[in-house]
């Protein structure tokens, strides 16, 4: 569970069109041929642009998914995100939204932990920030963490850097790059 539709730790207002805030799931099962579903399933309606990211919870979600655990396989997970660890809102006396209830921390330590303990199980993660609206420095420690950083990183470098130790893509065709220089490595 997440804090999909509270506003101060209260629940308001939620409806399938405005989600706020869900937690990453598998919609379509991996296998060969699954290509069409894929390309059906991302299909996201307009009115959802707006929604936020679950980013731990979803990596969470993924180390409890039992096609990944147990299996004499090889395994790995490909964490794409285009913001910041988002989910469950406060509204300051100024009535702006934001994802904490004061300045500090938010989820970023967690999302760390979380893909650490899917390292430990055994899983492989990848981390791609698309665009440049990501939290770079918890994505930088992410993939650190995860044993994927890119060959000579900067861990210091921010979104609109060069050397991240993630992948960072700004369009569809260096999103297509990133996810085929993934492949070879996985391959």
């Amino acid at each position: 569970p997440v804090s999909a539709c509270e506003e101060n730790m209260m629940e308001v207002m939620c409806t399938p069109q405005e989600p706020h805030c869900t937690t990453g799931e598998v919609v379509v099962e991996p296998g060969l041929g699954t290509r069409q579903a894929i390309l059906d399933a991302m299909v996201w309606p307009d009115v959802l642009r707006e929604s936020y990211t679950p980013t731990w919870q979803s990596i969470e979600a993924a180390g409890n998914y039992m096609p990944l655990l147990g299996m004499d396989t090889r395994d790995f997970v490909v964490l794409l995100t285009d913001g910041y660890q988002c989910c469950g809102l406060y509204r300051n006396a100024d009535g702006n939204l934001r994802c904490v209830p004061e300045a500090g921390p938010n989820g970023e330590n967690l999302l760390v932990d979380r893909v650490t303990r899917l390292r430990q199980l055994g899983i492989t993660v990848y981390v791609v920030g698309f665009a440049g609206g990501v939290d770079a420095p918890t994505l930088q420690r992410a993939s650190i963490a995860a044993g994927t950083a890119r060959a000579n990183c900067d861990p210091d470098a921010n979104a609109n850097g060069m050397n991240q130790c993630y992948f960072q893509a700004d369009n569809e065709a260096e999103l297509v790059n990133a996810l085929a220089q993934i492949a070879r490595e996985v391959q």
